[in-house]
Formats: C-alpha cells, sequence, structure tokens
C-alpha cells in the first residue's frame, strides 16, 4: 500500500472538512418530533424558463410534505421509519401521514411515538418557505423541478438542500398516481412536455 494512502487511512492527513452550524428547528416543528431536523419536502417547477411569457407564474409548488423523524432518531428519513405529512399548499397545515411502502404505507393522523395529533398544524414561515424556494428554483433556470429539504428555525426557514430525483412516490402515495388528470392539466399548461396518459396497445 502507498504510503500516502495509509496515512490517509490512519487519519494522519487532512482530507478537509466541512462545518456547518447546528440548526435548531422551530419549537412548533419539533413537537413533531425533537430529535430530528423534521424538513419540509418542497417541490417547485419552472414554467417556461426560456419564454418571455408574462402571463402565468414563473414557479409552481408542485407538492409539499414534512418528514417527521422517530422518537430518539436524528434523522427524518424515511429509510429510518420514518413517514412523510402532506402539506395543503394554500395555508401551509399538515392534512394525513402515510409511511412509506417498505414500512407498509399506511395512513397515519398523530405521531406514533408521541401521539402528537399533527392534522391542522400550522406550518411556521410557510409563506417564507414557499417564497425562498421559488427564488432559489429560479436562479436554477436549467434544472425546472427541484425537491428542496426545507428547515424552519426561529428566524425563518433554511434549505438543507435541493434534490433533482426528490421521488416521485411521495405524492403519488397520497392521490390517485402522479400524473392524475389534475397534476397533468396543471404541468401541461407550464409547458412540460408529459407522456402519454395510456400505454400503447
Amino acid at each position: 500500500m502507498p504510503d500516502d494512502a495509509r496515512s490517509i487511512i490512519s487519519g494522519s492527513q487532512s482530507q478537509g472538512w466541512i462545518i456547518q452550524i447546528r440548526l435548531k428547528q422551530h419549537p412548533e416543528m419539533a413537537r413533531l418530533n425533537p430529535s430530528s431536523i423534521n424538513t419540509i419536502r418542497m417541490i417547485t417547477f419552472l414554467t417556461h424558463p426560456h419564454s418571455i411569457k408574462t402571463d402565468v407564474e414563473p414557479v409552481l409548488l408542485d407538492f409539499a410534505g414534512v418528514r417527521a423523524g422517530r422518537a430518539g432518531s436524528c434523522s427524518d428519513n424515511l429509510s429510518n421509519g420514518g413517514f412523510m405529512i402532506e402539506v395543503d399548499h394554500e395555508a401551509g397545515y399538515l392534512k394525513r401521514g402515510r409511511y412509506a411502502p417498505e414500512h407498509g404505507g399506511a395512513f397515519v393522523d398523530e405521531h406514533p411515538d408521541s401521539k402528537f395529533p399533527f392534522v391542522g398544524f400550522q406550518i411556521p414561515y410557510w409563506e417564507e418557505a414557499i417564497e425562498l424556494c421559488f427564488r432559489t428554483a429560479m436562479a436554477l433556470p436549467s434544472v425546472r423541478s427541484v425537491g428542496w429539504d426545507v428547515a424552519i428555525t426561529d428566524d425563518g426557514p433554511l434549505i438543507i438542500e435541493g434534490n433533482c430525483p426528490w421521488a416521485p412516490r411521495l405524492p403519488q402515495g397520497y392521490g390517485t398516481g402522479f400524473l392524475n388528470p389534475e397534476r397533468r392539466a396543471r404541468l401541461e399548461d407550464a409547458g412540460a412536455t408529459l407522456p402519454a396518459p395510456h400505454l400503447p396497445p
């Protein structure tokens, strides 16, 4: 083994570090689960990014859902036994939750550990979270659809990351499929080219 490889493995040679400030989520969001940062997955879609049209909104909020961690977990990922709670787009309050398929796919109306009844719960800084995602989406016009993971702090929303493969199964699990007639019409009106609604014979 080369000497430089040995030094890396032994830890004697730094490979660089990324140091981030530890986030403290808003107390209202901590009611869902205090041991994890419970993020909002907000899926945006740019409408006609290369057009000069002014009669359409430049960005659509296509879906939003809160991921709540389980008791004692430091992560809100669905793979850790978590679940996602659908968000009402207009008002920013929580609707029903649902486990990922690998965890049974059952609907829930309260946190399974804390028993906190989240249906109707209002997300703090909801309008500010939408504005932040829309502004960031428009700064990246080459990527038309992004799933933003947003944390809510005492000082407002912060974007943790943006995801291009943002798991369409999430919005699909709360309705009649992802490309239902309503979403298909909305996206096509926004300039999206979508596959045919039916399989060929």
